[in-house]
């Protein structure tokens, strides 16, 4: 039985990296070939078993709410041409996701907060965490990322962090999590999670990025450091997630997926070219066309 079906996804970031672009167009906009990486987000919870989604948002990225509405007039202009299978894939995310929108309040700053506007939405129930800016690439036919650690969550009932290895010089730009008991090769007991710890000082390699299945009571956790919460200082949910840990068996899921930081320029560039060369349709005339290039 999947015990998690709901998932929050915080989109309320301003995008200052790829300013100007982001002046008009939502980052999670921007696309992957031909899909926004939004989109590739919500095919991973759709193929894991998710049925509701929360979008947070901040105000200006309202065309996410409209790209997220079937179009009547296109359609009925695509199914004139004979294209209306272009819009197979993204009307069936919208045909099998609920998909609510909330604004983040802006009266408090932090990753914490974006999850923090779905404490009435989620009802009580344990739910995912996907941040757009990492994508997460999977073979099709295979379990994708938030899936895998849906899995954990079904057999263990704690807080999963997904995760992958960092290089050791890297780390400290992350965060590390403490072992206390190695399971698998890809499943980790942990008591202590640090963000950007100083270099040299860091527990393990592992670092949790941008996918996690949180327990009902993660509000709690939020309210409590709500009370003692300076304006001036952002609230994270790497922060929140440290206190569960301290209180409940919380687990660390190596992923089992190509990462990608679309938050960064030349993660952008790089998710772009990969997932252009496994296009179908594209993908070996852009592979003849790179070769071509002769660098």
């Amino acid at each position: 039985m999947n015990l998690v079906t709901k998932a929050i996804i915080p989109v309320a970031g301003k995008g200052t990296r790829f300013l100007p672009a982001t002046k008009s167009v939502a980052k999670e906009m921007f696309p992957i070939v031909d899909k926004p990486a939004l989109m590739l987000v919500l095919q991973e919870c759709m193929k894991s078993g998710i049925k509701e989604v929360l979008i947070v948002l901040c105000k200006g990225k309202e065309n996410i709410i409209d790209f997220l509405q079937k179009n009547e007039n296109l359609e009925e202009t695509l199914k004139k041409c004979n294209r209306l299978h272009l819009l197979d894939e993204i009307n069936e995310i919208i045909d099998n996701l609920k998909i609510d929108f909330v604004y983040q309040s802006i009266e408090y700053s932090g990753s914490a907060m974006a999850v923090w506007a779905g404490k009435e939405w989620a009802e009580n129930k344990p739910f995912a965490v996907l941040y757009p800016d990492d994508l997460n690439y999977t073979p099709e036919g295979t379990i994708p990322a938030i899936g895998q650690l849906i899995d954990a969550y079904n057999k263990y009932h704690g807080m999963i962090i997904g995760c992958k290895e960092i290089p050791e010089d890297e780390i400290y730009k992350y965060s590390a999590c403490k072992i206390e008991e190695k399971i698998n090769d890809s499943l980790y007991k942990i008591n202590q999670i640090i963000e950007k710890p100083a270099k040299g000082t860091q527990p393990s390699n592992i670092s949790g990025l941008a996918r996690y299945v949180m327990p009902a009571n993660t509000f709690d956790y939020i309210e409590k450091q709500l009370q003692n919460a300076n304006k001036e200082v952002e609230i994270g949910l790497t922060d929140t997630m440290d206190m569960i840990i301290k209180d409940s068996p919380s687990y660390a899921v190596i992923m089992d997926s190509i990462r990608y930081d679309t938050g960064d320029k030349l993660g952008y560039l790089i998710a772009t070219v990969e997932y252009g060369l496994r296009n179908k349709e594209l993908g070996e005339k852009f592979k003849n066309y790179l070769i071509s290039l002769n660098l």
